[in-house]
């Protein structure tokens, strides 16, 4: 019969079984069987139980997923599937972090992505702990909740989740690294370049082409001089598009002020050593000594910025 070989290979991999005394070959075969069927059934329970775990009742937020990588734990009622992807990609772009700022600094416990099921949730929880919060913007970082977590809402497109949670993130990464008090304009221009250009930079650069067209583009010495409050209306999503797109060409586009290759001696006036000397001094960019001279440069860089061309 066709089950003989596979019980002989069974037999032949499993451990010597001790004889039961008196017994006959045809009792102790019996007796081997029973033991292997005994040892198969255990395994096939352990992994129907881990499998079953994923198809457990988490559609509420008492039974919420909590799934974590290193530094992070997402915790949404959303498929377990997608929970995971995201504490994975925050978790991938921590080393982006360290390398464009210049730190070593990771998250000192595990930061809490609260993702929430619905609008009202989201901005229950923002009302409830106060901070910079919008409901036009879908993510923020509650500094003042309990553990300081990344507060979101839940989303059926992963790219859109992924944008949200790491434009928060880096707020979170940045007050941790550098303390509170940070230059608005750098801030949220990190925060964008990060989420935007990372996860979708051909859509991002797309995105600034459309505000162009329709004359929604904002001049870079207005957003330069805005504070946060600024971001909670309805030209949130230009002011990022645009932020993030131009910190991405002067880091990696314009042949004055971008990244040199890895072994070439850093520029002077590097846009990267420029974030990075801002950050480290904890004031903004209207308090640097340099800062009339930095608004001249910048209305020379944002003229070559809308005349870049992006090819992917």
């Amino acid at each position: 019969m066709l089950f003989l070989p596979a019980l002989s290979l069974l037999l032949a991999a499993a451990p010597a079984l001790d004889p039961v005394p008196g017994a006959s070959p045809r009792t102790d075969l019996d007796h081997v069987n029973a033991q292997l069927l005994e040892e198969a059934l255990t395994r096939v329970d352990r992994r129907l139980r881990r499998s079953l775990t994923l198809l457990e009742n988490h559609d509420s937020w008492d039974r919420r997923w909590r799934i974590a990588s290193d530094h992070y734990v997402v915790q949404t009622t959303l498929p377990y599937w997608i929970g995971r992807e995201l504490a994975d990609a925050l978790e991938a772009m921590l080393p982006f972090y360290q390398n464009i700022l210049g730190t070593s600094h990771l998250p000192t416990s595990p930061v809490d992505v609260l993702v929430f099921p619905t609008i009202a949730e989201y901005n229950g929880f923002g009302n409830t702990h106060g901070g910079t919060h919008s409901s036009v913007y879908s993510s923020f970082y509650a500094d003042q909740a309990p553990g300081a977590p990344v507060a979101m809402v839940a989303n059926d497109n992963m790219l859109a989740l992924k944008i949200w949670a790491t434009h928060s993130a880096v707020h979170q990464y940045l007050y941790e690294a550098f303390g509170p008090g940070l230059d608005t304009f750098v801030v949220e221009g990190l925060s964008a370049y990060f989420s935007l250009i990372y996860w979708s930079d051909a859509w991002a650069w797309g995105q600034l082409s459309e505000l162009e067209g329709t004359r929604r583009y904002i001049p870079l010495r207005r957003l330069v001089n805005e504070g946060i409050d600024s971001y909670a209306s309805e030209d949130t999503h230009a002011r990022l598009v645009i932020q993030g797109t131009f910190f991405a060409y002067l880091l990696h586009f314009h042949p004055e002020t971008s990244i040199v290759p890895e072994g070439e001696e850093p520029r002077q006036e590097g846009f990267q050593q420029f974030l990075q000397g801002v950050l480290r001094s904890g004031a903004p960019i209207a308090a640097q000594p340099n800062f009339r001279s930095e608004l001249e440069r910048l209305d020379g860089y944002e003229r070559d910025f809308l005349e870049f061309e992006y090819a992917p």
